[in-house]
């Protein structure tokens, strides 16, 4: 057995990006595998592993133990409460791992109905803040959040990015993930606000800079809308949805220039009229007075 083959049966049970685990139990589940080893290069390779993993957490008692090639004894009885529950732990842990994995399959298979409930069954699940991470658990609410999303449910779903945002508020893609929400809402300040804290905290997302254009243009705010473009283009110059974008925001200004500049003539021609017919009005009423109508009705038109 080679150094891979060890490591994928140790990311096979969730081992090696656990830290809850870790604390509890590693220990002994490295000597338990240590057993099963039966030459010196397997052995050799275990205890690197073991090095690597537990730097913080009884690295010098368990590297003795596992360079000990009788097994202490007594290290294993002080600990062999911990040890007897380990089978237990180890089997909860992998099949909430099993359910994980069938809630990502659920989700990328796009069947949203069914990964919804294995996420939900996962943040229910009775020992779920003990088992992951805080980061761990952001990313199953941002998923959690993305599968209400696609679904329909805006409201629960921002509510899921703040549950991961609350957990790693320094991930830039939880912000993101949640003003897509407030958009889907029509919330589109609050949209803006988390999508300047994303790229606080990200400055070089194309996607971000691509969401806050789309946003600013809904708001009108075309110049700095193509502003956000831009930087997103020059990201990712291969992108055809950034250049569309650009595109559709170039031709929004441009039309409302124009319609700017014709309402600001029709509105000069206005003026003149009425001052011309009105003076009209002071030496022939009737005359002026139907020409003040007339101009009334003409320049009401659109």
């Amino acid at each position: 057995m080679d150094r891979k083959e060890i490591k994928e049966k140790l990311e096979l049970l969730g081992i090696l990006n656990s830290d809850q685990l870790i604390k509890k139990d590693l220990n002994f589940w490295y000597l338990k595998k240590f057993k099963e080893f039966k030459n010196d290069q397997e052995k050799k390779i275990i205890i690197n592993e073991a090095k690597e993993n537990l730097d913080r957490y009884k690295k010098k008692e368990l590297i003795e133990a596992l360079n000990n090639e009788d097994f202490p004894n007594e290290y294993e009885k002080q600990n062999k409460s911990n040890y007897t529950n380990f089978s237990a732990n180890e089997q909860e842990y992998l099949n909430e791992r099993t359910i994980y994995s069938k809630a990502i399959d659920c989700y990328e298979e796009k069947n949203y109905e069914k990964a919804k409930e294995y996420f939900k069954s996962i943040i229910n699940f009775a020992n779920f803040e003990d088992y992951y991470t805080d980061q761990e658990k952001a990313v199953v609410y941002s998923y959690y959040g993305n599968t209400l999303r696609y679904l329909g449910d805006y409201k629960e779903a921002f509510n899921a990015f703040t549950e991961s945002i609350k957990l790693d508020p320094k991930e830039g893609i939880y912000y993101y993930n949640r003003a897509y929400c407030s958009v889907d809402n029509q919330q589109l300040n609050n949209a803006l606000d988390d999508l300047n804290t994303a790229i606080s905290f990200k400055q070089k997302d194309p996607d971000f800079y691509r969401l806050r254009a789309d946003i600013k243009k809904a708001l009108e705010k075309y110049d700095d809308a193509l502003k956000d473009i831009e930087i997103a283009i020059n990201e990712n110059p291969n992108e055809s949805e950034f250049k569309e974008l650009k595109k559709e925001i170039t031709d929004i200004k441009k039309n409302k220039q124009t319609s700017e500049t014709k309402d600001a003539l029709k509105g000069c021609i206005a003026l003149i009229y009425f001052v011309f017919f009105g003076l009209l009005t002071l030496l022939l009423p009737p005359v002026g007075i139907i020409f003040i109508l007339l101009g009334i009705w003409i320049f009401s038109q659109d």
